[in-house]
């Protein structure tokens, strides 16, 4: 009894992840973002890059603390 529960769980689990699977979505057309919004982002983009540049930018030193 506990294997056909078991088999029936992983039929049911097989089938709703290729059902989502198979769902296209492209919301990048019709989503709107505020000026402000914009703004906002490509200002944290800015400062997230320079960030990574400077986290990268020293070299090794060779040294284990």
């Amino acid at each position: 009894m506990k294997k056909i529960f078991i088999i029936i769980g992983l039929l049911l689990f097989i089938s709703t992840s290729l059902k989502a699977s198979e769902q296209e979505y492209d919301h990048g057309n019709d989503i709107k973002f505020s000026p402000e919004f914009t703004k906002f982002m490509n200002e944290m983009n800015e400062g997230m890059a320079k960030m990574m540049r400077d986290m990268d930018s020293p070299s090794y030193t060779g040294i284990l603390i």
